[in-house]
């Protein structure tokens, strides 16, 4: 067996992450933690699942590792050398008959964690008449489709029985590479490439309000719309006629770009303006769901003129060209070499850039953290292998949800698994109206399952 790391730096990417969740203690704003949300029917097998969880831990230690901050001039890590092993890993929630899921799930977006101070994998059982299994943990220890993985293989600890005594490490914590990036010796990044930063068309149009951070900064609020399995067939159908096969994404954010535009003409004009939004492209190996532990993808900025956002295929086909050429040049090579060198820098300087551009409100053509798209919208497929029960229990819906960047004013989450589909908003209402965030939901439902 080999010896388990004691050490898991923290990659660029999740460098960069941890700075921005640095940047929102200062300011009372909640977390940028990613949720999982998996609703069962009936009761899962509770003994069952703390002992899969705790083979789980053992399969990947980082998970019940201690967050070390390093200070000014040592970079951030996951100390796996005090580890969370003997903490209980299920927190059992029993809901009282007036209570829901949803709310509870609302109140955890506004709950600030610590997680130095505990596992940086929570997992809560809501028992109510049926069973919600949440998992919540920060977006600077790995992305979504890591989740997804980490679902996926709890499954199937669980189903295996097996006893976490005999579950020896997949070796995640050693891992340093990025997949099929580069990342060991990041060239110079102002290095020229094949293939040039796309940049927008004009001045970005927006439904929710991107300016400085007020004095007191909003509650997020949750709104979830579910789609049965015969919606989710016509949605599929639907970008199976729009952008042909294996560009689902691709359909959902130009669907999101038409009714975006829809609302946005309603409150004036358009002309000479552009939306934006971005990709988030995995860039792990094929065969190869490692590492885990990580956030692996390159974030695409996309760039749409208002004078082709009603055009939903056209909107698909600019988007599908500028992916398109990003995986196809050095384009993401470039990105990570250049987000590789700003890293170096310490984190609390990075933090404190980014509170700073935060509290200014946008500036610049680009994206980042202080310049949010106007549509940021996230999509996460079904699991790896199709789960129809989940530690014991019917397994009837997945879905998955972060709060949007401070400046954003809300976040579009869309899941497709189980055989249905599920998008999440979660808006700021000091940045976007209950009435425009509900418009926009029903209105981009409409939309996905129309022809």
């Amino acid at each position: 067996m080999k010896p388990v790391a004691l050490r898991q730096p923290l990659n660029p990417l999740d460098t960069l992450l941890l700075s921005t969740d640095e940047a929102r203690r200062p300011l009372n704003l909640v977390g940028g933690d990613i949720f999982a949300f998996g609703e069962l029917e009936g009761h899962l097998d509770l003994v069952g699942l703390r002992q899969a969880l705790r083979a789980l831990r053992n399969r990947y230690p980082t998970l019940t590792s201690r967050l070390h901050r390093g200070g000014w001039l040592r970079g951030p890590y996951w100390d796996l050398a005090d580890p969370h092993r003997d903490r209980e890993p299920v927190r059992l929630v029993e809901l009282p008959p007036d209570d829901t899921a949803e709310a509870y799930l609302e109140r955890a977006l506004n709950e600030r964690v610590d997680w130095s101070l505990e596992p940086p994998l929570r997992c809560t059982l809501l028992r109510g008449r049926d069973d919600t299994l949440l998992l919540r943990w920060p977006h600077f220890l790995m992305d979504g489709l890591s989740g997804a993985h980490i679902i996926d293989q709890l499954a199937e600890l669980y189903d295996a029985q097996a006893a976490p005594v005999e579950v020896a490490s997949a070796g995640d914590e050693a891992r340093r590479d990025f997949g099929t990036l580069r990342a060991d010796r990041p060239d110079w990044p102002w290095k020229r490439g094949s293939a040039p930063v796309p940049q927008p068309t004009g001045r970005t149009l927006r439904l929710a309000d991107a300016g400085p951070l007020p004095a007191r900064p909003g509650v997020p609020r949750l709104l979830i719309r579910r789609m049965t399995a015969e919606q989710a067939g016509r949605v599929r159908q639907a970008a199976l006629g729009c952008c042909g096969i294996g560009r689902f994404a691709d359909f959902l954010r130009a669907t999101g770009v038409v009714v975006l535009d829809e609302l946005v003409r309603l409150r004036g004009a358009t002309e000479g303006g552009c939306y934006t939004s971005f990709h988030l492209l995995d860039n792990r190996r094929r065969r190869d769901c490692g590492p885990l532990c990580h956030n692996v993808f390159s974030t695409l900025p996309l760039f749409i003129p208002a004078e082709m956002a009603g055009d939903r295929r056209a909107v698909s086909e600019l988007i599908h060209a500028q992916t398109k050429t990003a995986l196809t040049t050095d384009l993401l090579q470039r990105r990570l070499d250049q987000l590789s060198w700003l890293t170096r820098l310490p984190v609390p300087l990075l933090a404190r850039q980014v509170r700073r551009n935060w509290q200014r409100g946008p500036r610049g053509p680009g994206l980042g953290p202080g310049n949010p798209p106007s549509l940021p919208l996230g999509f996460l497929g079904p699991l790896p292998r199709e789960r129809r029960t989940l530690c014991g229990a019917p397994f009837a819906n997945l879905f998955g949800l972060i709060a949007p960047a401070p400046t954003a004013g809300f976040s579009v989450n869309v899941n497709a698994a189980q055989g249905v589909m599920n998008v999440a908003v979660v808006h700021d209402p000091q940045r976007l109206s209950a009435a425009d965030a509900e418009s926009f939901a029903d209105r981009y439902v409409e939309r996905l399952t129309r022809g």
